[in-house]
C-alpha cells in the first residue's frame, strides 16, 4: 500500500511539475506577447504623431497655395484692367486727335 501511495504521489508530483512547466511557458509567452504589444503600441503612437505632423504641414502648404492663387488672381485682374484702361485711353486719344490731325494735314 505504501508503494502504491508513493507511486501515486510520484505521479501527482510529475503531473504538477508538468503543469508548472507549462504554466511557466505560457507566462513567458504572455510576457513576450505583452512586450510585442507594447512595442506595437509605441510604433503606432509614433506613426500617429508623424501623421498628425504631416497633416499639419499639408494644411499649412495648402493654405499658402490658396493665398498664392488669390494673389496671382489679383495680379492678373490688375494687369487685365490696366491693359484695358491703357487701350481705352489710346483709342480715346486717337478718336479725339483724328479730326485735329486731319484738319492740320489737309490744305
Amino acid at each position: 500500500m505504501d508503494g502504491e501511495n508513493n507511486k501515486a504521489m510520484a505521479e501527482v508530483r510529475e503531473w504538477l511539475t508538468r503543469i508548472d512547466t507549462k504554466q511557466e511557458h505560457i507566462i513567458q509567452l504572455l510576457e513576450d506577447s505583452r512586450a510585442r504589444a507594447d512595442d506595437a503600441y509605441e510604433k503606432a503612437d509614433k506613426a500617429e504623431d508623424d501623421a498628425q505632423e504631416a497633416l499639419r504641414t499639408v494644411y499649412a502648404h495648402q493654405k499658402e497655395y490658396y493665398k498664392r492663387l488669390d494673389r496671382d488672381d489679383a495680379n492678373r485682374k490688375f494687369t487685365i484692367k490696366t491693359a484695358v484702361g491703357l487701350i481705352g485711353t489710346v483709342v480715346t486719344i486717337l478718336i479725339f486727335l483724328t479730326p485735329i490731325l486731319i484738319s492740320y494735314y489737309t490744305p
